[in-house]
Protein backbone atom coordinates (compact mmCIF):
# COMPACT_ATOMS: atom_id res chain seq x y z
CA UNK A 1 0.00 0.00 0.00
CA UNK A 2 1.04 3.67 -0.96
CA UNK A 3 1.32 4.94 3.22
CA UNK A 4 2.48 8.64 4.04
CA UNK A 5 2.81 9.62 7.48
CA UNK A 6 2.71 13.42 8.55
CA UNK A 7 4.12 15.43 11.46
CA UNK A 8 1.66 18.30 11.68
CA UNK A 9 2.97 21.96 11.43
CA UNK A 10 2.90 23.90 14.80
CA UNK A 11 6.61 25.98 15.78
CA UNK A 12 6.94 26.40 11.50
CA UNK A 13 3.69 28.50 11.91
CA UNK A 14 5.36 30.41 14.66
CA UNK A 15 9.58 30.73 12.32
CA UNK A 16 10.47 29.31 15.29
CA UNK A 17 13.54 26.83 15.43
CA UNK A 18 12.42 22.93 16.26
CA UNK A 19 16.07 21.35 15.82
CA UNK A 20 15.15 17.75 15.17
CA UNK A 21 13.36 14.93 12.91
CA UNK A 22 9.90 13.03 13.75
CA UNK A 23 11.70 10.41 15.18
CA UNK A 24 8.24 7.83 15.90
CA UNK A 25 6.86 8.44 12.54
CA UNK A 26 10.79 7.20 11.15
CA UNK A 27 10.53 4.20 13.58
CA UNK A 28 6.74 3.37 12.00
CA UNK A 29 7.93 4.30 9.09
CA UNK A 30 11.28 1.59 8.16
CA UNK A 31 8.54 -0.90 9.89
CA UNK A 32 6.18 -0.35 7.67
CA UNK A 33 8.28 -0.80 4.65
CA UNK A 34 10.31 -4.01 6.11
CA UNK A 35 6.43 -5.23 5.55
CA UNK A 36 6.60 -4.43 2.13
CA UNK A 37 4.53 -1.16 2.09
CA UNK A 38 5.68 2.07 0.04
CA UNK A 39 6.18 4.63 2.76
CA UNK A 40 6.39 8.58 2.45
CA UNK A 41 6.87 10.72 6.04
CA UNK A 42 6.54 14.08 5.16
CA UNK A 43 7.44 16.45 7.74
CA UNK A 44 5.32 19.87 7.72
CA UNK A 45 7.81 21.24 10.53
CA UNK A 46 11.06 21.76 7.93
CA UNK A 47 12.00 24.79 7.08
CA UNK A 48 14.58 26.56 6.32
CA UNK A 49 13.72 30.26 7.34
CA UNK A 50 13.21 29.69 11.02
CA UNK A 51 15.33 31.20 14.05
CA UNK A 52 16.02 30.23 17.87
CA UNK A 53 14.17 32.87 19.94
CA UNK A 54 14.09 33.93 23.30
CA UNK A 55 11.46 32.86 26.21
CA UNK A 56 9.96 36.22 26.52
CA UNK A 57 9.54 36.41 23.31
CA UNK A 58 7.66 33.43 22.69
CA UNK A 59 4.14 34.88 24.15
CA UNK A 60 4.29 37.06 21.00
CA UNK A 61 5.80 33.76 18.59
CA UNK A 62 2.52 31.90 19.77
CA UNK A 63 0.14 34.06 17.87
CA UNK A 64 1.64 33.25 14.68
CA UNK A 65 0.92 30.00 15.26
CA UNK A 66 -2.96 30.46 16.16
CA UNK A 67 -3.44 32.38 12.86
CA UNK A 68 -1.63 30.65 10.86
CA UNK A 69 -3.79 27.29 12.09
CA UNK A 70 -6.81 29.08 11.56
CA UNK A 71 -6.13 30.82 7.72
CA UNK A 72 -6.71 27.84 5.04
CA UNK A 73 -5.05 30.31 2.40
CA UNK A 74 -1.31 30.45 4.73
CA UNK A 75 1.52 29.12 2.29
CA UNK A 76 2.02 26.01 4.77
CA UNK A 77 -1.57 24.58 4.54
CA UNK A 78 -1.10 25.05 0.58
CA UNK A 79 2.04 22.86 0.75
CA UNK A 80 0.37 20.09 2.32
CA UNK A 81 -2.28 20.06 -0.34
CA UNK A 82 0.57 20.01 -2.90
CA UNK A 83 2.56 16.89 -1.10
CA UNK A 84 -1.52 14.91 -0.79
CA UNK A 85 -1.83 16.09 -4.45
CA UNK A 86 1.74 14.54 -5.90
CA UNK A 87 1.85 11.59 -3.13
CA UNK A 88 -2.18 10.60 -3.43
CA UNK A 89 -1.86 8.03 -0.72
CA UNK A 90 -4.37 5.27 0.46
CA UNK A 91 -3.42 5.71 3.94
CA UNK A 92 -2.35 8.42 5.97
CA UNK A 93 -1.01 8.34 9.48
CA UNK A 94 -0.87 11.23 11.46
CA UNK A 95 1.12 11.69 14.63
CA UNK A 96 -0.31 13.63 17.06
CA UNK A 97 1.16 15.71 20.21
CA UNK A 98 -1.77 17.33 22.33
CA UNK A 99 -1.12 21.03 20.59
CA UNK A 100 -1.50 19.79 17.29
CA UNK A 101 -4.64 17.93 17.31
CA UNK A 102 -6.11 20.84 15.60
CA UNK A 103 -3.36 20.90 12.69
CA UNK A 104 -3.70 17.01 12.87
CA UNK A 105 -7.54 17.03 12.28
CA UNK A 106 -7.13 19.78 9.48
CA UNK A 107 -4.86 17.61 7.39
CA UNK A 108 -7.27 14.46 7.93
CA UNK A 109 -10.28 16.37 6.76
CA UNK A 110 -8.02 18.17 3.76
CA UNK A 111 -6.91 14.53 2.69
CA UNK A 112 -10.47 13.20 3.02
CA UNK A 113 -11.74 16.07 0.97
CA UNK A 114 -8.57 15.21 -2.32
CA UNK A 115 -9.47 11.39 -1.82
CA UNK A 116 -12.94 10.51 -0.11
CA UNK A 117 -11.65 6.69 -0.12
CA UNK A 118 -8.18 7.69 1.69
CA UNK A 119 -8.18 5.71 5.16
CA UNK A 120 -6.74 8.54 7.92
CA UNK A 121 -4.74 6.72 11.57
CA UNK A 122 -3.86 9.32 13.96
CA UNK A 123 -0.99 7.67 16.58
CA UNK A 124 1.03 9.76 19.44
CA UNK A 125 0.18 10.60 22.83
CA UNK A 126 -3.02 12.87 22.47
CA UNK A 127 -5.03 9.89 20.57
CA UNK A 128 -3.78 7.60 23.12
CA UNK A 129 -4.77 9.33 25.88
CA UNK A 130 -8.52 10.67 24.66
CA UNK A 131 -9.27 8.13 21.91
CA UNK A 132 -12.98 8.46 21.78
CA UNK A 133 -12.67 12.19 21.56
CA UNK A 134 -10.61 11.50 17.87
CA UNK A 135 -12.58 9.33 16.27
CA UNK A 136 -15.83 11.54 16.95
CA UNK A 137 -14.21 13.21 13.91
CA UNK A 138 -15.41 11.52 11.21
CA UNK A 139 -12.50 12.93 9.14
CA UNK A 140 -10.16 10.10 11.51
CA UNK A 141 -11.06 6.30 11.08
CA UNK A 142 -8.54 4.87 13.27
CA UNK A 143 -6.50 5.75 16.27
CA UNK A 144 -3.51 3.38 16.59
CA UNK A 145 -2.80 3.87 21.00
CA UNK A 146 0.49 3.64 22.60
CA UNK A 147 3.58 1.87 20.87
CA UNK A 148 2.46 1.90 17.30
CA UNK A 149 4.51 -0.29 14.66
CA UNK A 150 3.15 -3.65 15.22
CA UNK A 151 -0.80 -2.37 15.60
CA UNK A 152 -0.32 0.25 12.45
CA UNK A 153 1.29 -3.23 10.36
CA UNK A 154 -1.40 -5.40 11.80
CA UNK A 155 -4.52 -2.92 10.84
CA UNK A 156 -2.62 -2.26 7.29
CA UNK A 157 -2.51 -5.68 6.50
CA UNK A 158 -6.32 -5.84 7.64
CA UNK A 159 -7.01 -2.81 5.14
CA UNK A 160 -5.85 -4.71 2.25
CA UNK A 161 -8.59 -7.64 2.67
CA UNK A 162 -12.01 -7.04 0.69
CA UNK A 163 -15.28 -6.23 2.45
CA UNK A 164 -14.96 -5.31 6.37
CA UNK A 165 -11.50 -5.47 7.60
CA UNK A 166 -10.93 -8.00 10.23
CA UNK A 167 -10.23 -5.75 12.90
CA UNK A 168 -11.28 -7.27 16.51
CA UNK A 169 -7.87 -8.90 17.02
CA UNK A 170 -5.59 -6.03 16.49
CA UNK A 171 -4.70 -4.52 19.67
CA UNK A 172 -3.91 -1.27 20.88
CA UNK A 173 -6.64 -0.24 18.38
CA UNK A 174 -9.81 1.97 17.92
CA UNK A 175 -12.25 2.48 15.67
CA UNK A 176 -15.70 3.00 14.80
CA UNK A 177 -18.02 -0.13 13.77
CA UNK A 178 -21.83 0.00 12.96
CA UNK A 179 -22.15 3.75 15.22
CA UNK A 180 -20.17 2.66 18.01
CA UNK A 181 -16.01 3.69 18.78
CA UNK A 182 -14.49 0.09 19.73
CA UNK A 183 -11.64 0.16 22.06
CA UNK A 184 -9.93 -2.81 21.78
CA UNK A 185 -7.18 -4.54 24.63
CA UNK A 186 -4.38 -2.70 25.18
CA UNK A 187 -1.49 -4.20 22.88
CA UNK A 188 1.43 -5.68 25.03
CA UNK A 189 4.59 -3.90 24.83
CA UNK A 190 7.37 -4.91 22.27
CA UNK A 191 9.68 -7.27 24.71
CA UNK A 192 13.08 -7.24 22.36
CA UNK A 193 12.81 -3.46 21.04
CA UNK A 194 16.38 -4.79 18.64
CA UNK A 195 13.65 -6.45 16.19
CA UNK A 196 12.56 -3.08 14.91
CA UNK A 197 14.94 -1.74 12.23
CA UNK A 198 16.47 1.45 12.61
CA UNK A 199 13.87 4.44 12.24
CA UNK A 200 13.63 5.16 8.05
CA UNK A 201 15.38 8.73 8.28
CA UNK A 202 15.64 8.25 4.62
CA UNK A 203 11.99 7.76 4.04
CA UNK A 204 11.70 11.72 4.86
CA UNK A 205 10.90 14.10 2.01
CA UNK A 206 13.96 16.03 1.36
CA UNK A 207 15.89 13.91 4.33
CA UNK A 208 19.11 16.12 2.60
CA UNK A 209 17.81 19.25 3.60
CA UNK A 210 18.25 18.43 7.45
CA UNK A 211 20.98 19.35 9.39
CA UNK A 212 23.12 16.34 10.39
CA UNK A 213 22.75 17.15 14.21
CA UNK A 214 19.60 16.97 14.00
CA UNK A 215 19.65 13.45 12.16
CA UNK A 216 21.36 12.39 15.17
CA UNK A 217 18.19 12.27 17.57
CA UNK A 218 18.29 8.29 19.15
CA UNK A 219 16.33 6.56 21.91
CA UNK A 220 18.16 3.95 23.17
CA UNK A 221 15.50 3.26 25.56
CA UNK A 222 11.57 3.31 26.16
CA UNK A 223 9.56 3.93 29.41
CA UNK A 224 10.34 5.69 32.39
CA UNK A 225 10.07 3.82 35.64
CA UNK A 226 9.48 7.11 37.86
CA UNK A 227 6.25 8.78 38.60
CA UNK A 228 5.85 12.35 37.79
CA UNK A 229 2.62 13.63 37.77
CA UNK A 230 2.74 16.22 35.02
CA UNK A 231 4.53 13.38 32.59
CA UNK A 232 2.29 11.16 30.48
CA UNK A 233 5.15 9.14 28.97
CA UNK A 234 3.40 6.70 31.04
CA UNK A 235 0.62 6.75 29.03
CA UNK A 236 2.37 5.94 25.73
CA UNK A 237 5.46 3.16 27.49
CA UNK A 238 4.08 2.76 30.56
CA UNK A 239 6.31 2.45 33.87
CA UNK A 240 8.60 -0.57 32.48
CA UNK A 241 11.42 0.15 30.57
CA UNK A 242 13.03 -1.50 27.81
CA UNK A 243 16.34 -1.64 27.02
CA UNK A 244 17.96 -1.25 23.11
CA UNK A 245 21.35 -4.00 23.34
CA UNK A 246 24.18 -1.59 22.76
CA UNK A 247 24.99 -3.35 20.04
CA UNK A 248 22.08 -1.87 18.22
CA UNK A 249 22.85 1.00 19.35
CA UNK A 250 25.91 1.74 17.85
CA UNK A 251 25.20 -0.36 14.90
CA UNK A 252 22.75 2.93 14.07
CA UNK A 253 25.02 5.54 14.95
CA UNK A 254 27.34 4.42 12.51
CA UNK A 255 24.72 4.32 10.12
CA UNK A 256 24.02 8.00 10.39
CA UNK A 257 27.42 8.93 10.79
CA UNK A 258 27.76 7.07 7.68
CA UNK A 259 24.74 8.37 5.56
CA UNK A 260 24.71 12.17 7.24
CA UNK A 261 28.15 12.57 8.33
CA UNK A 262 26.68 13.28 12.04
CA UNK A 263 29.35 13.37 14.58
CA UNK A 264 26.91 14.78 17.45
CA UNK A 265 24.09 12.86 18.62
CA UNK A 266 21.01 13.01 20.80
CA UNK A 267 19.62 10.48 23.56
CA UNK A 268 15.68 11.39 24.14
CA UNK A 269 15.39 8.40 26.22
CA UNK A 270 13.63 9.70 29.32
CA UNK A 271 16.16 8.90 31.87
CA UNK A 272 18.94 7.70 29.98
CA UNK A 273 21.18 6.67 32.81
CA UNK A 274 18.34 4.59 34.70
CA UNK A 275 20.24 1.61 34.26
CA UNK A 276 23.67 2.59 34.78
CA UNK A 277 25.31 -1.09 34.24
CA UNK A 278 24.09 -0.64 30.49
CA UNK A 279 26.08 2.76 29.88
CA UNK A 280 29.16 1.75 31.29
CA UNK A 281 29.02 -1.17 28.94
CA UNK A 282 27.84 1.87 26.00
CA UNK A 283 30.63 4.02 26.84
CA UNK A 284 33.24 1.40 27.25
CA UNK A 285 32.47 0.09 23.45
CA UNK A 286 32.50 3.78 22.22
CA UNK A 287 36.03 3.95 23.40
CA UNK A 288 37.03 -0.09 22.05
CA UNK A 289 35.70 0.80 18.89
CA UNK A 290 37.08 3.91 18.39
CA UNK A 291 33.79 5.92 17.61
CA UNK A 292 34.72 9.46 17.07
CA UNK A 293 31.02 11.17 18.36
CA UNK A 294 30.27 13.58 20.70
CA UNK A 295 26.59 13.27 22.17
CA UNK A 296 23.58 14.30 24.98
CA UNK A 297 21.39 12.74 26.71
CA UNK A 298 18.64 13.81 29.40
CA UNK A 299 18.67 12.27 32.86
CA UNK A 300 17.76 12.65 36.32
CA UNK A 301 19.99 14.36 38.46
CA UNK A 302 20.21 11.84 41.90
CA UNK A 303 21.40 9.19 39.28
CA UNK A 304 24.64 11.14 38.78
CA UNK A 305 27.73 10.03 40.06
CA UNK A 306 31.31 11.75 39.77
CA UNK A 307 32.43 8.22 38.33
CA UNK A 308 29.97 7.98 35.90
CA UNK A 309 29.67 11.56 34.69
CA UNK A 310 33.33 11.16 34.43
CA UNK A 311 33.06 7.78 32.18
CA UNK A 312 30.55 9.39 29.86
CA UNK A 313 32.65 12.08 29.14
CA UNK A 314 35.29 10.20 28.26
CA UNK A 315 33.42 8.44 25.31
CA UNK A 316 32.32 11.77 24.05
CA UNK A 317 29.06 13.21 25.91
CA UNK A 318 29.51 16.82 25.99
CA UNK A 319 25.73 17.41 27.46
CA UNK A 320 23.71 16.20 30.21
CA UNK A 321 20.21 17.20 30.29
CA UNK A 322 18.30 16.95 33.48
CA UNK A 323 14.75 17.88 34.75
CA UNK A 324 14.98 19.82 37.96
CA UNK A 325 11.44 21.97 37.13
CA UNK A 326 10.83 23.64 40.49
CA UNK A 327 13.01 25.19 43.20
CA UNK A 328 10.47 24.79 46.14
CA UNK A 329 10.24 21.56 48.14
CA UNK A 330 6.65 21.64 48.37
CA UNK A 331 5.87 21.64 44.58
CA UNK A 332 8.47 18.97 44.33
CA UNK A 333 6.32 16.65 46.64
CA UNK A 334 2.81 17.66 44.94
CA UNK A 335 4.17 16.44 41.63
CA UNK A 336 5.73 13.59 42.91
CA UNK A 337 8.72 13.90 41.65
CA UNK A 338 11.07 11.85 44.16
CA UNK A 339 13.53 14.45 44.14
CA UNK A 340 14.47 16.79 46.90
CA UNK A 341 16.28 20.24 46.99
CA UNK A 342 19.39 18.86 48.06
CA UNK A 343 19.59 16.12 46.05
CA UNK A 344 19.49 18.26 43.19
CA UNK A 345 22.12 20.56 44.21
CA UNK A 346 24.31 17.61 45.38
CA UNK A 347 24.20 16.34 41.36
CA UNK A 348 24.62 20.20 40.23
CA UNK A 349 27.84 20.19 42.28
CA UNK A 350 29.20 16.78 40.67
CA UNK A 351 28.36 18.61 37.41
CA UNK A 352 30.00 21.64 37.92
CA UNK A 353 33.05 19.59 39.23
CA UNK A 354 33.19 17.27 36.56
CA UNK A 355 33.77 20.36 34.26
CA UNK A 356 30.16 18.62 32.19
CA UNK A 357 28.22 21.44 30.34
CA UNK A 358 24.31 20.25 31.35
CA UNK A 359 20.87 22.04 31.18
CA UNK A 360 18.07 22.19 33.10
CA UNK A 361 14.20 22.43 32.82
CA UNK A 362 12.41 24.48 34.45
CA UNK A 363 8.26 24.61 35.01
CA UNK A 364 5.78 27.48 36.44
CA UNK A 365 2.12 27.63 36.95
CA UNK A 366 1.81 24.39 38.43
CA UNK A 367 -1.97 24.04 40.41
CA UNK A 368 -0.51 24.55 43.77
CA UNK A 369 1.69 27.07 43.30
CA UNK A 370 1.82 30.40 44.74
CA UNK A 371 3.92 33.69 43.85
CA UNK A 372 6.09 32.81 46.59
CA UNK A 373 6.92 28.94 44.43
CA UNK A 374 7.52 31.04 41.59
CA UNK A 375 10.05 33.12 42.90
CA UNK A 376 12.19 30.13 44.61
CA UNK A 377 12.18 27.77 41.61
CA UNK A 378 13.70 31.08 39.92
CA UNK A 379 16.06 32.01 42.65
CA UNK A 380 17.09 28.06 42.92
CA UNK A 381 17.91 28.44 39.18
CA UNK A 382 20.87 31.21 40.43
CA UNK A 383 21.90 29.38 42.78
CA UNK A 384 22.48 25.85 41.49
CA UNK A 385 23.82 27.64 38.37
CA UNK A 386 22.64 25.33 35.31
CA UNK A 387 25.23 26.27 31.82
CA UNK A 388 21.63 26.89 30.35
CA UNK A 389 18.05 27.04 31.64
CA UNK A 390 14.99 25.97 29.62
CA UNK A 391 11.61 27.36 30.84
CA UNK A 392 7.89 25.88 30.43
CA UNK A 393 4.61 26.99 31.33
CA UNK A 394 3.04 24.32 32.87
CA UNK A 395 0.55 22.62 31.19
CA UNK A 396 -2.26 19.38 31.97
CA UNK A 397 -1.28 17.19 29.01
CA UNK A 398 -4.47 14.70 28.93
CA UNK A 399 -3.21 11.30 30.15
CA UNK A 400 -1.13 12.87 33.12
CA UNK A 401 -2.33 12.54 37.02
CA UNK A 402 -2.66 15.97 36.97
CA UNK A 403 -4.79 16.86 34.04
CA UNK A 404 -7.42 13.94 36.01
CA UNK A 405 -6.91 15.58 39.02
CA UNK A 406 -7.89 18.78 37.15
CA UNK A 407 -10.72 17.55 35.13
CA UNK A 408 -12.34 16.63 38.69
CA UNK A 409 -12.18 19.97 39.26
CA UNK A 410 -14.07 20.96 36.29
CA UNK A 411 -10.51 23.50 35.50
CA UNK A 412 -9.98 21.01 32.58
CA UNK A 413 -12.09 18.72 29.84
CA UNK A 414 -12.04 16.35 27.01
CA UNK A 415 -12.98 19.33 24.93
CA UNK A 416 -10.76 21.79 25.24
CA UNK A 417 -8.93 24.50 22.40
CA UNK A 418 -6.00 22.14 22.45
CA UNK A 419 -4.25 24.44 19.81
CA UNK A 420 -3.68 26.80 22.62
CA UNK A 421 -2.20 23.38 25.15
CA UNK A 422 1.13 23.96 25.24
CA UNK A 423 4.10 24.29 27.54
CA UNK A 424 4.88 27.20 25.37
CA UNK A 425 1.72 28.84 25.51
CA UNK A 426 1.12 32.25 27.04
CA UNK A 427 -2.78 31.25 27.40
CA UNK A 428 -2.12 28.65 30.21
CA UNK A 429 -3.28 29.31 33.73
CA UNK A 430 -3.68 26.93 36.02
CA UNK A 431 -1.87 28.08 38.83
CA UNK A 432 -5.09 28.27 41.34
CA UNK A 433 -3.91 30.56 44.04
CA UNK A 434 -2.62 33.01 41.73
CA UNK A 435 -4.69 35.43 39.65
CA UNK A 436 -4.75 35.40 35.84
CA UNK A 437 -3.27 38.75 35.61
CA UNK A 438 -0.41 38.22 38.07
CA UNK A 439 -0.03 34.39 36.65
CA UNK A 440 1.10 36.66 32.98
CA UNK A 441 3.01 39.10 35.09
CA UNK A 442 5.19 36.51 36.83
CA UNK A 443 5.15 34.15 33.74
CA UNK A 444 6.86 37.19 31.61
CA UNK A 445 9.16 38.18 34.98
CA UNK A 446 10.59 34.56 34.87
CA UNK A 447 10.99 34.16 31.17
CA UNK A 448 13.07 37.61 31.61
CA UNK A 449 15.50 35.94 34.62
CA UNK A 450 16.10 32.89 32.47
CA UNK A 451 17.17 34.51 29.53
CA UNK A 452 19.04 37.11 31.16
CA UNK A 453 20.90 33.75 32.91
CA UNK A 454 21.44 32.32 29.35
CA UNK A 455 22.98 35.67 28.01
CA UNK A 456 26.13 35.25 30.68
CA UNK A 457 28.92 35.28 28.12
CA UNK A 458 30.97 32.43 30.69
CA UNK A 459 28.25 29.78 30.30
CA UNK A 460 28.02 30.68 26.38
CA UNK A 461 31.57 30.09 26.17
CA UNK A 462 31.39 26.77 28.04
CA UNK A 463 28.90 25.84 25.61
CA UNK A 464 31.03 26.51 22.56
CA UNK A 465 33.73 24.63 24.52
CA UNK A 466 31.48 21.61 24.85
CA UNK A 467 31.04 21.51 21.28
CA UNK A 468 34.42 22.20 20.48
CA UNK A 469 35.14 18.41 19.04
CA UNK A 470 32.16 18.93 16.59
CA UNK A 471 33.19 22.28 15.33
CA UNK A 472 36.73 20.83 14.42
CA UNK A 473 35.23 17.89 12.31
CA UNK A 474 32.65 20.49 11.34
CA UNK A 475 33.52 24.19 10.75
CA UNK A 476 30.38 24.83 9.20
CA UNK A 477 28.70 24.06 12.30
CA UNK A 478 30.81 26.84 14.44
CA UNK A 479 28.74 29.51 11.24
CA UNK A 480 25.33 28.03 11.74
CA UNK A 481 25.65 28.09 15.70
CA UNK A 482 26.71 31.74 15.64
CA UNK A 483 23.91 33.00 13.31
CA UNK A 484 21.31 31.00 15.38
CA UNK A 485 23.07 33.07 18.64
CA UNK A 486 22.59 36.40 16.76
CA UNK A 487 19.26 35.22 16.17
CA UNK A 488 18.31 34.78 20.02
CA UNK A 489 20.81 38.13 21.32
CA UNK A 490 18.69 40.31 18.88
CA UNK A 491 15.59 39.09 20.34
CA UNK A 492 16.76 39.91 24.29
Amino acid sequence: MNILLIEPPFERFQGVKRGFFPLGLASVGAYLQRAGHRVTIYDAELAQDTSVTTYAEAAHSYEKFLQGLNNPAHPIWREVETRLREIKPQVVGISCATVKYEAALYIAGLAKKLSPGVKVILGGPHPTALPEQALGNQQVDYVVRGEGELTMAELLQALSVAGDPPLEKITGLSYRRNGRIIHNPARPLLADLDKLPYPGRELLIDDCRYPAEDMGLLMGSRGCPFACTYCASNKMWRRKVRYRSVENIIGEIRQVQERYQSCQFSFEDDSFTANPAIIKRFCEQIRQQGLKINWSAITRINLLTPELVSQMQRAGCNHLRVGIESGSAKILRDTRKGLTLEQMRRGARILHQQGMYWSAYFMVGLPTETEQDIRATIEFMQEIKPDYATLSIFTPYPGTAIFEQLQKLGKVSANMQWSRFSHASPHNNFALQIEPQRFAELAAWAAQAVDKHNSNLLRLLKRARAKGTVYLQKPGELGKDLRNYLSWKKHL
